[in-house]
């Protein structure tokens, strides 16, 4: 039987195995070796490269606050889970990835330990407690995430700017394990249309908010998605959205065409009043001003040390993203490989050298 955690390389190895034992299967090569002509220790070194390889670094704590605090959502109400079911799910995961990884090594001839990363996952994070305990407890929740040994980014999806809790802006300024980072998703920024999308803040507030954010932690970096073509959105509405993603200049940004959707408040209670090539274009000139902005913000990074978390590698280049940058939705920091083998979920620093409109290029620091 083989046996090991998922992801590390069992069904790879099986094929391999069913292989070997077929006359006809020819040369078959394992990191470009061949599995004929190796001695079992190396053999055994390079299956254990491949679960390291293959092996997520991520951890997920989820659902901690899934109900929707507004009557017209479909979703539903969700119950929140405790504090304590929290961080033993978290405190499991850690010690269940990090047995088999303690074998993985001692195989592979002792590759260093691998650090992990909390994704926080809810759909408002700032709401944790709240059904339990009478009281916005995220701050509390973090703390005690930063204490498990193991974890080196604890990163926050999605906080929306309503009431935004400042002990979660103080604990992010004062835990390094933290990702400075935070998607807010302030959909838009007239006082008209937030009020038309139930939204519960005011373009006053998520200025304030802004505000308090960059003042209090000055490395963030603020991703907020945006919705054009809202019923009742006029041209004077997306000026003013234009306007804001000016002058705020926020290092992540997407856009979406508005589209009914069944159940909704908007479907059942507006009417669809922008045409689909108008919301396309007004989607379109959102993206091209941020587009110089993430260049702009991009080049202020060239010469910076990061730390980088590998994701895998394509072509010449092994894909990298830095705190400032969460899995598929952000941009991507991209390695040479030149030779080099680098590890799947394994942190490495960099050196950024070039910079492109939604990418960085680094070298890897000795």
């Amino acid at each position: 039987s083989i046996l090991g955690p998922n992801g590390c390389g069992k069904s790879t190895l099986l094929k391999i195995i069913c292989r070997l034992l077929t006359p006809s299967a020819g040369k078959i090569l394992l990191h470009g070796n061949d599995v004929h002509t190796m001695k079992t220790k190396a053999f055994a070194k390079e299956v254990a490269l491949l679960a390291q390889t293959n092996h997520p670094p991520e951890i997920t704590v989820e659902d901690l606050v899934a109900y929707g605090r507004y009557p017209h959502q479909k979703y539903g109400r969700e119950l929140t889970k405790n504090d304590k079911e929290i961080i033993a799910q978290a405190i499991k995961q850690v010690k269940a990835t990090e047995y088999a990884n303690r074998y993985v090594n001692r195989l592979s001839g002792g590759q260093r330990q691998r650090a992990y990363i909390a994704m926080v996952i809810a759909q408002d994070t700032t709401y944790y407690g709240i059904d339990l305990y009478g009281c916005r407890r995220l701050a509390d929740l973090l703390s005690e995430l930063c204490r498990i040994e193991g974890i080196e980014w604890i990163r926050l999806h999605y906080a929306y700017p309503a009431a935004f809790p400042e002990d979660v802006i103080e604990v992010m300024a004062r835990e390094p394990k933290i990702c400075k980072y935070l998607d807010i998703p302030f959909q838009h920024i007239s006082d008209k249309m937030l009020s038309a999308m139930k939204r519960r803040h005011t373009k006053a507030e998520a200025m304030e908010l802004i505000k308090r954010l960059r003042r209090q932690i000055p490395d963030i970096a603020l991703r907020t998605t945006l919705l054009v073509g809202y019923p009742g959105e006029t041209l004077e509405d997306i000026a003013e959205l234009e306007e804001f993603v000016r002058e705020v200049r926020f290092d992540r940004l997407g856009v979406f065409p508005y589209s009914e959707e069944e159940g909704t408040y908007s479907a059942t209670e507006l009417t669809d009043d922008v045409p689909e090539e108008e919301k396309e274009r007004r989607a379109a000139r959102i993206m091209q001003i941020q587009e110089q902005i993430s260049l702009e913000n991009n080049l202020s990074r060239v010469g910076r040390t990061m730390r980088v978390v590998v994701d895998g590698r394509q072509g010449d280049f092994y894909v990298a993203r830095s705190e400032y940058d969460s899995p598929e939705v952000d941009q991507e920091i991209l390695i040479p490989a030149d030779g080099k083998r680098l590890f799947k979920g394994r942190f490495y620093d960099v050196m950024i050298t070039d910079a492109e409109d939604y990418d960085l290029y680094g070298e890897l620091m000795r």
